[in-house]
């Protein structure tokens, strides 16, 4: 499982990571092209659970600095210091559209499950 675990991140970083504006675009397909050049909160949130989880299970160093990187981008853009929560898509050149968060329903869940993953991947916490 971890190969293919390697395979669908390499994947993911190669054709959606935006290297001049930082970040990771929404979606992609088949044939590599962008759809969605907006960036929503929880591919972030998700990327660097994986980033995580691989670093942990690989040694691999090179995932970390992915974790490094989209934690940065997501702590300057997505995170709402003043109030708290995530906004929920920005731009592509990652400004947020509006104030809008996560609706009652959801409740942070992508952040939250995320942050669960990264500290059960490194022995934070044991698994429920």
């Amino acid at each position: 499982m971890l190969p293919t675990a390697i395979r669908f991140y390499e994947t993911a970083l190669l054709r959606s990571a935006d290297l001049e504006n930082g970040g990771m675009h929404y979606s992609f397909g088949p044939d590599g092209s962008i759809y969605d050049f907006d960036k929503y909160h929880w591919v972030h949130c998700e990327t660097v659970a994986a980033a995580a989880c691989l670093a942990v299970r690989t040694g691999n160093q090179r995932y970390w600095q992915d974790y490094d990187h989209l934690w940065a981008y997501s702590w300057a853009h997505l995170i709402d210091q003043k109030h708290g929560g995530w906004y929920r898509v920005l731009t592509p050149e990652g400004q947020k559209y509006d104030d809008l968060k996560s609706p009652p329903a959801k409740t942070d869940y992508h952040p939250f499950g995320a942050c669960y993953e990264i500290l059960r991947a490194t022995g934070a916490v044991e698994t429920i």
